[in-house]
Order: C-alpha cells, then sequence, then structure tokens
C-alpha cells in the first residue's frame, strides 16, 4: 500500500490508538523474536507515513521521543455521538453507581468493588456493571468476599439503547482506570449522557476534562480518593447536576465523531509535503 500511494503520489496516514510498546500485554504469549519483528515493521510504517495522527498529547509525545518528527505527528481525539436524551433525577433514591465496559484486568473492576464494599451500607447505593469479559466470574466472586453481592448487579452485554438508558439513570458513572497514553471511549460516552462522571487523574483524561468543571477526578489506584470523589458527587445533587451538564456540552461541542474527522481531515492537509 506504502509503494502504491507513492506511485500515485498520495499521502500515506496513519491513526493510531496504541502502539505495539504500549501495549505488551496483547502480545504476552508471543515469542520475543516474533514481539521484535513485529515492532520492527511497526516503526518502519510509522517513519515513512506521511501524517502519524494519534489520540492523546501522551501518545504524539511518546512517538516523538521514539524519533517521528513533531511536525508530522497529530492529535484527534476519540468521540462518541453526542446525546441529547433527558436525563433522570440527580437525587433519585434509586439511582445506582455504573461501570460500562470489558471486563479486563487494566479497567480496575477490582478496584472499584473494593471501594464500594467500603462505603457505609446505609450509605451504598447500588452498583451496575455494564458489560462482560473473562474477569466475570471472578468479580462476582470478589463481590461475594466482600459481602455486597446482594447489592451489585452483573448486567452482561446490553444493546447500546439499553446502555444509554441505564448511563443516563445512574447516579455517578465511573471509569475506575484506564491506561496512560489512550483516549477511553468511555470516556466520551459517559460525559455525552449528562450524567457525572467521576474519572482517574491521569495526563489523557485532563487533556479532555477540567476537574470539578467537567468531572471528579480521583488519585489513580488509591480507593479512599476513589470513595471520596464518588460520594462528593452523590451527596450534591447540584453539583451531580453541574458537572453533568458542562461534560454533555464538552462532548457535543468539541468530541463528537464528526470533529474527529475533521481533526484528522486538518492533519491530512498539513501533511508536510503533501501532493495531492
Amino acid at each position: 500500500m506504502y509503494v502504491t500511494l507513492r506511485l500515485m503520489s498520495r499521502p500515506f496516514i496513519i491513526e493510531v490508538n496504541a502502539t505495539l510498546f504500549e501495549e505488551p500485554h496483547a502480545f504476552a504469549r508471543l515469542p520475543e523474536a516474533l514481539l521484535r519483528l513485529m515492532r520492527r515493521a511497526e516503526s518502519f510504517a510509522l517513519g515513512r507515513a506521511s501524517a502519524v495522527v494519534v489520540v492523546s498529547e501522551v501518545l504524539r509525545s511518546r512517538l516523538i521521543e521514539r524519533g517521528l518528527e513533531p511536525r508530522r505527528v497529530f492529535v484527534a481525539h476519540n468521540g462518541c455521538k453526542c446525546g441529547r436524551e433527558q436525563t433522570g433525577r440527580f437525587d433519585n433514591e434509586e439511582g445506582r453507581i455504573v461501570f460500562v465496559g470489558n471486563f479486563k484486568r487494566w479497567h480496575g473492576i477490582d478496584a472499584l468493588l473494593r471501594t464500594y464494599a467500603a462505603i457505609e451500607e446505609d450509605k451504598r447505593p447500588g452498583l451496575s456493571l455494564v458489560g462482560d469479559g473473562e474477569l466475570r466470574p471472578s468479580m462476582q466472586e470478589l463481590a461475594r468476599e466482600l459481602g455486597v453481592a446482594d447489592s451489585v448487579r452483573f448486567l452482561g452485554r446490553r444493546s447500546r439503547d439499553e446502555t444509554r438508558r441505564l448511563m443516563r439513570e445512574a447516579l455517578v458513572l465511573v471509569l475506575p482506570d484506564s491506561n496512560e497514553y489512550g483516549s477511553p471511549l468511555k470516556l466520551f460516552e459517559y460525559l455525552s449522557t449528562g450524567r457525572p462522571a467521576v474519572l482517574p487523574d491521569l495526563a489523557v483524561i485532563r487533556e479532555v476534562v477540567k476537574d470539578g468543571v467537567h468531572a471528579v477526578l480521583f488519585r489513580p489506584g488509591d480507593t479512599s480518593s476513589l470513595r471520596d470523589a464518588i460520594l462528593k458527587v452523590i451527596r450534591d445533587p447540584a453539583l451531580a447536576e453541574k458537572i453533568g451538564e458542562a461534560g454533555r456540552e464538552l462532548v457535543c461541542d468539541q468530541y463528537t465523531w464528526l470533529a474527529h474527522a475533521r481533526r484528522v481531515s486538518r492533519a491530512i492537509e498539513l501533511t508536510p509535503g503533501r501532493r495531492m
């Protein structure tokens, strides 16, 4: 493809969400020799791209550190379809803490369960976990060990419409953990509902939101900080409404898929030596 594009005088654009250097867990079972070969092939392609579009400033910095020219690396965060659906009450006694996503080790569901169990029982709303994956059985066992199985719902995979409804009715949407370089889709999906979000205080998150304005941030890996952030939102419906609406306005204004496409198009326009 690269040769064909060169012959046609067309730019060779690569969009990157992660690299083989950032996600070794995905290839842990491969022989090291094969992984080295794959990384060399990746570096070859990135080095010859007319432009590289990445999903975060952190990932851009890492690629530049690996030798890519700064003027050829552009950022276009992920996004989502902007939602304008009506949200539920922010002081709803039937509302629940909600997580949506795959049951993967790096999503921190175990930390969320331990944090949830640390909330005083009389102040603890229900918890709904929407999604599925290899860790679901062990997370169900952990909920039983922590004594919270009766108030935790493992809902499995749901349709998009059903998932959106569950998020819109949440007291708070929680992202327990994320990697340090990506642009998590959950971030934008959560914000687009108009419900308050509690998110890890990572550089890739701060590229998008401001703490206390669009979401409430907590120290990654600190269950006490996560607990305090959840309770801060639950106990203050006015704050929940304020940050929920600000988060939705942010996504609808700057982080739709149309906005993403425009950023990619702009990167192509600015590609050094572009010939069309």
